[in-house]
């Protein structure tokens, strides 16, 4: 089986499965058939994400989601893992990370909702002198389990990858590749 990956959007990389102009998305949050209901999810985790609150040097601690709202947040559009979070939280979204950091930068938001592996692959990015000052402001906001989904005209491929994806979870090969990615991030 020949896998090819397209970069897109949140947003737009799960309409584009939903409407069969992809056969599938990664990493997304289990339950998002519900609201696509051309997807189908493969039942084993390829990942796992953690929410942090992320600004530039400050004094603010997040240890809540209460906390947040005492703030301007910013966050990705399309984040499901986010907008199910942020239901009640006056939240200025962005199309983009680089949109979303221009936020926190113009001081339009306090801090922004994003991973830690996006704070690492910037933060340690050189050509923006202001990402350098990024850091974790508190605890994980929200951690879950993400996993593949395929358009259902491709419901062939479920078993087949259902299996491979239990193979590599039963030899440690998934968490393996996240903390190798992880550390490779952090060391850049």
């Amino acid at each position: 089986m020949e896998v090819v990956f397209k970069s897109l959007p949140a947003e737009r990389s799960i309409q584009y499965a939903n409407n069969n102009m992809t056969q599938g998305v990664l990493t997304r949050i289990e339950g998002i058939e519900k609201e696509y209901e051309n997807l189908v999810r493969i039942p084993v985790p390829n990942n796992s994400i953690d929410i942090y609150p992320i600004a530039l040097k400050s004094n603010i601690y997040i240890q809540s989601i209460e906390d947040l709202k005492k703030y301007r947040i910013g966050a990705q559009h399309g984040a499901k893992i986010i907008e199910n979070v942020a239901q009640d939280i006056d939240v200025e979204w962005a199309y983009n990370t680089g949109d979303l950091l221009k936020l926190l930068n113009d001081n339009r938001v306090d801090i922004i909702l994003e991973t830690d592996t996006l704070f690492y692959t910037y933060k340690n990015k050189s050509e923006e002198t202001f990402y350098k000052d990024l850091q974790i402001v508190g605890n994980v906001i929200v951690q879950e389990d993400m996993y593949c989904y395929i358009h259902k005209d491709h419901s062939d491929l479920i078993n087949e990858l259902t299996e491979v994806l239990l193979e590599m979870d039963e030899k440690g090969l998934i968490r393996q590749i996240l903390n190798d990615e992880k550390q490779r991030l952090i060391q850049k």
